[in-house]
């Protein structure tokens, strides 16, 4: 399974402790986990990801969700929420 950033587009700003976006869609303006703004970081340089080539392209500090199983229920966990907020969507 792949996802990609909505296709309406997705403003993102980042700071330490979190993540704001704004989809361009609908208006609305979502507060992020670090994890969640780290996963649409990366997103935003390619046009689909799989779980696994996410777990390797997350910051440093993100780097034990590609070595635990309970990490990958973690990240996919984020997918799952930010698909519910229409700020990705999946690619079956």
């Amino acid at each position: 399974m792949r996802w990609r950033l909505h296709p309406r587009g997705v403003l993102l700003r980042c700071w330490q402790d979190g993540a704001a976006a704004f989809h361009q869609g609908s208006g609305d303006i979502y507060v992020l986990s670090p994890l969640c703004g780290a996963i649409l970081q990366c997103m935003q340089s390619s046009q689909s990801w799989h779980l696994e080539s996410l777990t390797e392209e997350l910051p440093l500090d993100y780097e034990g969700l590609a070595q635990e199983e309970s990490g990958r229920g973690a990240l996919h966990q984020a997918l799952v929420s930010m698909e519910r907020l229409r700020l990705i969507e999946r690619m079956e």
